[in-house]
This record gives structure tokens, C-alpha cells and sequence, in this order.
């Protein structure tokens, strides 16, 4: 009886090393397939909206101007790639090692924004997803989580092979054997991967870049200054004589205004937020002419709008810190626009008080 003691203490002890072992994998695996959706979605929501994603780089105002074009085209392709080489064994440490470093420049820069108390949107993944986004404190906690799950994640990559369990050493990592062997073959392996992995991502952003319908200018423009382009284009007029056009008066509408004018049906409603917002939902008989795509939409408009450049018209976006409904009423009244006025509550206003939407 005694000396089959140590032999079952030997057995159970290698049974809990491999319940540990697999369940060390089940977690990588797990946490692999979240930062593979987590990325995989946010990149491919950013390509389809390049220069909003620039916007969004900008609000936090922590980037040089002239960096925020290149960050705006590389990074969403950085995402998709790094998604992409987290599922091919050679790349996933070199991969898991980016996942890292982004998950900590994002923090960083949620935090400062929450620090600051910029009300701002997290452009995390792009204007497709930025109604679903919370608060930016809700966001800072959601990426603090990834950011611990992103290093658990690299944690287990390193550890992968070793033959001892996460209780046996739970921070004992080679990282001589691992990164630095006598040759540094295996550090330069994965540092050349990292090198590859960010190349291959800003070329193929600026190549993607190139050839979209309306291509991400490599010169930071603002808001305004993209607008005025568009309308002296429309306008078909030099852009230092819409420069000058500058400082037109805007009628502020009340709700109480707003809501007559569009039950009664006095004029145009213009929803100026990004299109696929106008999809999610809208003011009761509102066209679509966004902001972002002025020229796009001004031309589909362009018969109804150009039918009496005297009719009544309003423009709306998002909410009382939204400046696009100002903008977009500033170009209208430089293309000959004389009855254009404002409601500056916008979409939020118009939901809260618990008027009707349409779809």
C-alpha cells in the first residue's frame, strides 16, 4: 500500500499538469479569436471610412497634423494584418507582441482624452460602429480589459512548449532561450516579423489609399477647409474667391420651430451626420446630404435643391456639439442658399423629447 502511494501521487500530479496545460491553450485560444474579431472588425469598419477615422485621430489632439493622414491610412490595415498573423504559428508572438503595443497607445490616448475631459468620439472602430460606442470612460475601462488580455495573451504565447504548468512557475519565462539564443537568431526572427508586419501594413494602406473613389489627401485638411474645396468645385469657382466667402448669419431654429416646420411640412429637412447614420434613423422626411460626402450628396440632390434656391431649408446632425449642420448651412448659402437655417439640438434632441423617427 505504501509504495503504490507515491506511484498514484506521481499519476495525479501529471493529470493536473495536463488539465492546466490544456487549459492554458483553451485561454490562448479564446483570447486569440477575441483580438481576431476585435481587430478584424474594427479594421475593416475604419477602410470603408478613412477620412472619418482622421477626424476621430484628430479630436484627441496628442498627433502633429501632418502625422494624422499616415496614421489614418496605415493603422486600420496594421489591425487587419496583425488579426491576420495572430492564426499563422511563425508570426503569433511578433503578432501578439503588436496587439500589445497598440492595446497600450490606445489606452494611453482614451486616458488622456478622459483625463482632459474631451467629449470626443473613440474612433475605435470607425464611423460605422460610433452610435454603439459609450462614454469615453466606458470605453477607457473596456480597453484597460483588453490591454491585461492582450498581455495574458503574450504571456501564454511565450510559455507555449515549456514543459512546466502556469502554478508549477507562474512568471518563470526563458526569455534568454526564447528571444536572445547565443546567435540572436531567434530576436532577430521576431523583430524582423514586427519590421515586416508594419512595412507590408503602410504600403498597403497607401496603395488602398490610392485607388478609393475619393483618396485620403497625405496633406491634413480640416473640416472646413475639405468643405470650401467641394463647394468652390460645385460652384465652379477658384478657391481663393470662396475663401473670402466666409462669416454668413445662421438662423438658430428652437425644437418647438423645428417640429412645426417638419409636421407641416414648410420646407426641406437636411440631416448632415454621416449616411449611414441617416439609415439608423432620421428625422420624418429628411434627405441625406452628409457632411463628409457634401459633393456626393449635393449632386443627388441637386434637382431638389436647385428647384428654388429661396425655399425654406433646415439642417440638422447629431447634437449641440456636432458642427456639421453649421457647415453644411455655411456651403448651401455659398451655392445661393438664402432661406438655410440651423437646429442645433440635432438628432439627440429630436429622440430624447420622443418625436417620431423614420427609417
Amino acid at each position: 500500500m505504501g509504495k503504490c502511494a507515491p506511484a498514484n501521487g506521481i499519476a495525479i500530479m501529471k493529470l493536473k499538469t495536463i488539465r492546466i496545460r490544456c487549459s492554458e491553450r483553451f485561454i490562448r485560444y479564446l483570447l486569440s479569436l477575441l483580438f481576431v474579431i476585435v481587430f478584424g472588425l474594427s479594421s475593416t469598419s475604419k477602410l470603408f471610412n478613412l477620412q472619418g477615422f482622421a477626424e476621430d485621430v484628430v479630436n484627441y489632439r496628442l498627433l502633429p497634423f501632418d502625422w494624422v493622414p499616415f496614421v489614418a491610412v496605415s493603422m486600420p490595415w496594421l489591425e487587419l494584418i496583425v488579426s491576420i498573423a495572430l492564426l499563422i504559428k511563425s508570426l503569433r508572438l511578433s503578432a501578439a507582441f503588436l496587439i500589445v503595443g497598440m492595446m497600450m497607445t490606445f489606452t494611453v490616448a482614451v486616458g488622456s482624452a478622459f483625463v482632459r475631459g474631451l467629449d470626443i468620439s473613440c474612433g475605435c472602430f470607425g464611423k460605422t460602429f460610433e452610435q454603439y460606442e459609450g462614454l469615453i470612460g466606458s470605453v477607457l475601462l473596456r480597453d484597460l480589459f483588453l490591454l491585461t488580455a492582450s498581455m495574458v495573451l503574450f504571456f501564454l504565447i511565450l510559455r507555449k512548449g515549456k514543459h512546466d504548468t502556469i502554478l508549477d512557475a507562474p512568471f518563470r519565462i526563458d526569455f534568454y532561450r526564447i528571444l536572445l539564443s547565443p546567435n540572436g537568431k531567434h530576436f532577430l526572427r521576431y523583430f524582423f516579423a514586427v519590421l515586416i508586419i508594419v512595412t507590408v501594413s503602410t504600403c498597403l494602406g497607401m496603395l488602398f489609399n490610392q485607388f478609393r473613389d475619393q483618396p485620403l489627401s497625405l496633406v491634413y485638411k480640416s473640416k472646413a477647409e475639405r468643405l470650401q474645396g467641394a463647394v468652390a468645385k460645385l460652384a465652379d469657382m477658384e478657391l481663393p474667391k470662396m475663401v473670402a466667402m466666409q462669416g454668413f448669419p445662421l438662423q438658430d431654429i428652437t425644437l418647438d420651430d423645428f417640429s412645426a416646420f417638419v409636421k407641416e411640412k414648410r420646407g426641406l429637412v437636411l440631416d448632415a451626420r454621416p449616411e449611414i447614420f441617416y439609415r439608423f434613423g432620421r428625422v420624418p422626411g429628411a434627405l441625406s446630404l452628409p457632411r463628409d460626402e457634401f459633393e456626393k450628396g449635393y449632386t443627388k440632390l441637386k434637382t431638389q435643391l436647385e428647384v428654388d434656391k429661396g425655399q425654406p431649408m433646415i439642417v440638422y446632425c447629431s447634437d449641440g456639439s456636432c458642427e456639421d449642420s453649421e457647415l453644411v448651412s455655411q456651403a448651401l448659402v455659398r451655392l445661393g442658399y438664402t432661406q438655410t437655417s440651423v437646429f442645433r439640438g440635432g438628432w439627440d434632441a429630436w429622440t430624447k423629447a420622443g418625436l417620431p423617427d423614420e427609417k
